[in-house]
């Protein structure tokens, strides 16, 4: 389970699951990416992730739902297998995009890859604003 931090824009809302801090062999904190970095980046790249719904949602005023993204992040940062692995807003052109968007996003080095496995793309139109996100765990 990762937490659940929302943000509002223009008519929807997005709410990103941050990934768990990935662990080691020995159950302890590795040299992977942590949620923070990774959510940094992700809430960087709002605007592209909007315009691949908006572009869509002109065509179909209703469309809402959820897409799960997983990509796995080398270990100097570049993305590598950006797929998606659950959808239920069934828009192949959406999907597409936020797919190529996330696949040339560039992450910190790290002295060891990431995989985020899940990242969820929540989509829902005319939802009032969320509550501010929570301060990063330490």
């Amino acid at each position: 389970m990762g937490i659940v931090i929302a943000r509002a824009l223009v008519g929807f809302v997005v709410l990103l699951a941050a990934p768990l801090p990935a662990l080691g062999a020995d159950g302890g904190a590795s040299d992977r990416l942590s949620k923070e970095e990774i959510y940094r980046v992700v809430r960087a790249h709002f605007l592209p992730i909007k315009a691949c719904y908006e572009a869509q949602m002109k065509k179909a005023p209703s469309l809402v739902g959820e897409i799960d993204v997983a990509w796995d992040i080398e270990k100097d940062g570049r993305v590598a297998k950006a797929r998606v692995i659950r959808t239920t807003m069934n828009s192949e052109p959406v999907e597409d995009c936020i797919v190529a968007e996330v696949a040339g996003w560039r992450f910190p080095a790290a002295g060891d890859r990431t995989i985020v496995g899940r990242f969820p793309f929540v989509f829902k139109s005319g939802v009032p604003p969320p509550p501010p996100a929570p301060a990063p765990s330490r």
